[in-house]
């Protein structure tokens, strides 16, 4: 996942000031019980005094198993990969030659599961012969603890705190990059031209090629534009004031960079399903919903346990008369989104 992930080789700088340096809770908003977490960044309340709920850092669940190239890794508590989860085929994308966990630290090394890695390379001769531009890796494989120390910058380092920072970075355990399949890319026409996760990356030739021809080679977009988020007379532009608000399909924001390899077998069965749901349509069918149509589950987002800060990057994913109660506390702020248009529910 995504958005602005890139991280040097000072994660272990990153970590330790994200955690010394952070500001302390308000009175009026108490701390939770300590955590025994690989990432002590959030196991304290952020600036505003809001925190990371137990069960989206320690579930009590089984975790995921990340060998499965259909693992359901999103924002929910049953979503989560195990702190000490790695792929055992990690590959140098470079060099394609074996690569412990450890050593894939982005944007110095990038790696994914070897088989993903041979068809990004087929993906990217691909979208070559067909714009004539090349692909630009921007973040491939992270780790728990860089997913730790990407989503600490953002909530710390960059002043947003937990809110904000969950609608676009995903907590550690719940990134699908920690699965080793998940890449974001650009063009290098695009990266050169300005920041790479400005707006528009989805209507440029190449964007619109990978929407169009990922699957192709086994890649899919998982977190594709919300209809009721398009901008007037656009298939690849968020409205303004949608722009950072969260899909209820997926729990995040548009994202046309991320792709996720799921092999081609599957991606053309994805791609199938989705041509005939009604693309930009109410109907249209996620990733996410249709690993779960796969797996004989309920269609709905599991929706995440929501932190304690009662903002609308804690919505439900569920309208008010589902069978489930909410798992967000009620209160100011709280925003429950429905699942099929994306508004919120009165």
């Amino acid at each position: 996942m995504a958005r602005r992930g890139s991280l040097s080789a000072r994660a272990a700088l990153v970590l330790g000031v994200v955690s010394v340096g952070a500001p302390s809770a308000p009175r009026a908003q108490p701390s939770p019980a300590p955590l025994r977490l690989g990432c002590p960044a959030l196991a304290r309340p952020d600036r505003d005094g809001r925190f990371v709920a137990r069960e989206d850092l320690a579930p009590a669940r089984s975790p995921v198993d990340g060998d499965d190239w259909l693992a359901l890794v999103n924002r929910s508590p049953r979503g989560s990969l195990s702190p000490s989860y790695a792929p055992r085929d990690l590959v140098d994308l470079r060099t394609l030659l074996p690569a412990a966990p450890a050593t894939c630290v982005p944007p110095e090394r990038q790696c994914l599961r070897r088989e993903a890695a041979l068809a990004l390379r087929a993906l990217g001769a691909a979208l070559r012969a067909a714009t004539g531009d090349a692909l630009y890796f921007d973040s491939a494989f992270r780790g728990y603890t860089i997913q730790c120390a990407v989503f600490g910058k953002w909530a710390w380092r960059e002043g947003r705190g937990f809110c904000p920072t969950a609608v676009a970075s995903a907590l550690p355990g719940h990134s699908q990059h920690q699965l080793g399949t998940a890449i974001d890319v650009f063009t290098q026409g695009w990266a050169r031209s300005g920041a790479r996760f400005r707006e528009g990356f989805g209507c440029t030739p190449g964007g619109r090629w990978l929407a169009d021809h990922a699957w192709e080679s086994g890649f899919v977009l998982p977190y594709p534009l919300h209809p009721a988020h398009r901008a007037p007379g656009s298939d690849c532009l968020a409205r303004p004031d949608a722009r950072d608000v969260p899909d209820p399909r997926t729990g995040y924001k548009y994202e046309p960079w991320h792709l996720r390899y799921v092999g081609r077998d599957r991606a053309a069965r994805f791609h199938a399903a989705r041509v005939a749901s009604g693309p930009g349509s109410a109907t249209e069918i996620t990733l996410e919903r249709w690993i779960r149509r796969e797996r004989g589950a309920a269609e709905v987002v599991d929706a995440p346990v929501c932190d304690g800060c009662a903002c609308d990057a804690c919505a439900t994913l569920r309208p008010r008369d589902a069978a489930t109660p909410t798992p967000c506390p009620a209160g100011v702020g709280v925003t429950v989104l429905d699942p099929v248009t994306g508004a919120p529910v009165p």
